[in-house]
């Protein structure tokens, strides 16, 4: 075997070997990721990313920060899946609640575990897109769904 089949056959199966381990350890990482990075071709204002927004008792808003960032992403890709997927609208706000309770309220339990009483009124979803006004980017955002955390319990038994 000559040097460059035996170097081709190395690199061949390092990749392989990567891609395997990557694939059952469950890790998203470049150039093994199941994200389409470079097989469309989107523009800035075609792309939608969905937020959870939080509300308190005094009506004040503030973005989701939550403890795992990829958490956030999780929720902007599955939001955008559940609207497209979810041809009712009893469909859609069972797998809506079910994904808010999921990834949000878990979170904020934790979060507020020692302050109860400053845990979010509400939790809303929010579409954040960029719009091109003569030339300059702006953020639009726009509500798409709300739901009262009152629904949920606040102290798990």
């Amino acid at each position: 075997m000559s040097v460059d089949a035996g170097l081709a056959l190395a690199v061949t199966a390092s990749i392989l070997g990567c891609q395997i381990v990557f694939a059952l350890m469950g890790i998203d990482a470049w150039p093994f990721t199941s994200y389409p990075m470079f097989s469309v071709n989107l523009s800035a204002s075609s792309v939608a990313i969905y937020r959870a927004q939080l509300e308190d008792r005094y009506g004040r808003l503030s973005w989701w920060a939550p403890r795992h960032q990829k958490d956030k992403e999780e929720l902007s890709f599955r939001f955008a899946r559940i609207l497209h997927d979810c041809t009712s609208k009893a469909v859609f706000r069972q797998r809506a609640i079910g994904l808010i309770t999921k990834l949000v309220v878990q979170d904020l339990k934790a979060a507020y575990e020692d302050s109860p009483e400053d845990f979010p009124v509400h939790i809303r979803i929010v579409r954040r897109t960029v719009q091109f006004q003569e030339g300059v980017p702006a953020i639009r955002e726009v509500l798409i769904y709300q739901v009262m955390l009152s629904t949920f319990t606040r102290k798990q038994n």
